[in-house]
């Protein structure tokens, strides 16, 4: 639901507007009305409304300068100001427009035309929040999409029966050029410990551990560590580092082996 805010220094124009608007039919919620500029520039920064209707001419700051001083603050989600003036002034129009304003009403108020006008801006902000949630959608779906691609990208460079080398023919390769800048290499976990006498409950144990050691050692320096099975991870990783991340993964068993 939207909230709005109605300034105007005379209080029973407050109330009027009040009055005219069925506001939770529109999908608005009233969250104050406001006679001074000063207070309701301290109501925008606390309540951040969505909608202000306010007066031109107003104790404190005016209507234009409250609006100048939201515009500079909330860049990327702007407020919606409805100007209501007893002025039928074109410089007044003019800096309103300039600043953005989402419609400008000359008093005496005409309660459709002001129902008409918060239609309008929450049909917009309607419009606006289904394209947000859209790109949004859009960019989790592209996400997973593409984590699922490289997943099964990986799983056939290292897991097809009879392959010992991680090479793919140029047709298998086209369209993962993303995936291929630097270099690959497939490290294989072995516990090094007799099979007899040990619990197979504590040697899994014993393995994940070890597993999630040599991620943490070794995902700083790749691009991505890929446990693609249990013990077999795939590195990707620039060429450069490749001393660094075996330099790492030696400390790592070592550090294991001690303890």
């Amino acid at each position: 639901m939207l909230r709005a805010i109605v300034v105007d220094d005379e209080p029973y124009i407050c109330q009027m507007i009040s009055a005219m608007v069925q506001w939770e039919e529109f999908g608005i919620e009233l969250a104050g009305l406001a006679s001074d500029g000063l207070d309701v520039w301290e109501c925008i920064q606390t309540e951040r409304p969505d909608i202000v209707i306010t007066d031109i001419r107003m104790p404190g700051i005016d209507g234009l300068e409250l609006i100048r001083r939201s515009r500079a603050l909330y860049q990327e989600h702007p407020v919606h100001f409805v100007v209501i003036s007893g002025f039928d002034c074109f410089s007044y129009a003019q800096t309103a427009i300039k600043y953005g304003v989402s419609d400008y009403i000359l008093k005496p108020i005409n309660q459709k035309e002001l129902q008409s006008v918060l239609r309008k801006i929450v049909e917009e902000q309607r419009t606006v929040q289904e394209e947000q949630e859209a790109r949004t959608q859009l960019l989790e779906d592209m996400h997973d999409a593409k984590r699922k691609l490289k997943e099964e990208f990986l799983r056939k460079l290292v897991l097809p029966p009879g392959r010992r080398e991680g090479h793919l023919a140029p047709e298998k390769a086209e369209g993962f050029s993303v995936l291929l800048d630097g270099e690959f290499r497939v490290l294989h976990v072995l516990l090094d410990v007799q099979e007899e006498g040990v619990v197979a409950v504590y040697r899994e144990n014993c393995m994940k551990c070890v597993c999630e050691k040599i991620r943490q050692a070794a995902e700083p320096l790749c691009s991505s560590v890929e446990q693609v099975r249990g013990e077999l991870f795939l590195l990707h990783y620039p060429a450069q580092e490749w001393m660094r991340i075996e330099a790492a993964l030696q400390d790592t068993l070592h550090q294991v082996r001690m303890n």
